[in-house]
C-alpha cells in the first residue's frame, strides 16, 4: 500500500510557496494593477486548484474555482478590477490557508468565511458588464463541438515516486494548462492501489499531453475517450450521431 500522506505534506508546502506568491503578486497589482499581474493571480489560483483536487481539499477546489473565474472575467474585459476585490482575494488567500492546514474543516467559524467569501465573489461577478449578444442561449461558450477531445489520465503516486521527490504541482501545472479538467481521487482497491483520474478536455495533441506529464509518465495511463467535449452539456445535431466514448478501464 501506497503511503500518500508524504506526497499530502509536500502539497501543503508547495501550496504555502503558491501562497506566498501570490501575496506578493497581489501587492504589485494593488501599485501597478498590469495585466501580468492579473494573469500571475490567474495562474497561481489555478495551479492550487488543480493540485487540491487531487489531494481531497474539496473546500479549497471550491473557493479557487469561483476566484479563478471572477480574475478570468478581469482577464476577457468583462469585469472591472477594483481594490475591493485585491483585498478579497488577499482574504481569500488566507482562507486557502487555514483550510490547507486545518484538520477539521467543518468547523463553524471556517464553513462561515467560506460561505462570506464565495457570497462576496459572486457580488463581483455580479457587476460584470455583459451585453445580450454575448450571451448563447443554447450551448455554454466554453464548448467546442469540432476541436477538442476528452482524454482521461489515471495517476498512479508510488513510494518511489515520493523519493524522487518530483514536485507535483508544477508538473501538473503544465497539464491543467492545456484546457479544462476534473479531478477525482480512486480509494484503494482489494490491491492496494489508490489513483487518482483526471478528466481533460483540449484541442491538443497527445504529444503535449504527454510532454506536460514527462516526469510522472510512467505513473500515468493516458487514454482518449471521446472526440468531443464530455465534461459540460452538449446540445448535438438532432441530424448527427453522437460519437460513444472509450472507457479508460476497458484495458486496465
Amino acid at each position: 500500500m501506497v503511503d500518500i500522506s508524504h506526497l499530502k505534506e509536500k502539497f501543503i508546502e508547495e501550496a504555502e510557496v503558491l501562497l506566498i506568491s501570490l501575496d506578493n503578486t497581489l501587492i504589485e497589482l494593488e501599485k501597478e494593477g498590469n495585466s501580468n499581474s492579473v494573469d500571475e493571480v490567474f495562474r497561481i489560483i489555478h495551479t492550487i486548484k488543480g493540485a487540491s483536487g487531487m489531494f481531497g481539499f474539496g473546500k479549497v477546489v471550491e473557493i479557487t474555482h469561483e476566484t479563478e473565474s471572477m480574475f478570468d472575467l478581469v482577464r476577457s474585459g468583462k469585469l472591472n478590477l477594483s481594490s475591493d476585490m485585491i483585498e478579497l482575494t488577499f482574504s481569500i488567500a488566507d482562507h486557502i490557508r487555514t483550510l490547507i492546514n486545518s484538520k477539521e474543516t467543518t468547523d463553524e467559524h471556517i464553513l462561515n468565511q467560506h460561505n462570506l467569501l464565495k457570497e462576496n465573489i459572486l457580488q463581483f461577478k455580479g457587476n460584470m458588464d455583459i451585453s445580450i449578444t454575448e450571451i448563447s442561449p443554447l450551448i455554454p461558450e466554453s464548448v467546442d463541438l469540432t476541436g477538442k477531445n476528452t482524454w482521461n489520465i489515471l495517476f498512479f503516486p508510488s513510494d518511489e515516486l515520493i523519493k524522487r521527490c518530483i514536485n507535483l504541482i508544477y508538473t501538473f501545472q503544465d497539464l491543467f494548462a492545456l484546457g479544462e479538467y476534473r479531478i477525482s481521487e480512486i480509494p484503494f482497491n482489494e490491491n492496494n492501489i489508490q489513483y487518482w483520474s483526471i478528466f481533460l478536455v483540449t484541442d491538443r495533441p497527445y504529444d503535449e499531453i504527454e510532454g506536460a506529464l514527462m516526469f510522472v509518465l510512467d505513473y500515468c495511463k493516458i487514454v482518449q475517450i471521446a472526440p468531443y467535449n464530455t465534461l459540460f452539456p452538449v446540445l448535438w445535431p438532432r441530424s448527427g450521431q453522437c460519437p460513444s466514448p472509450v472507457s479508460p478501464f476497458q484495458s486496465l
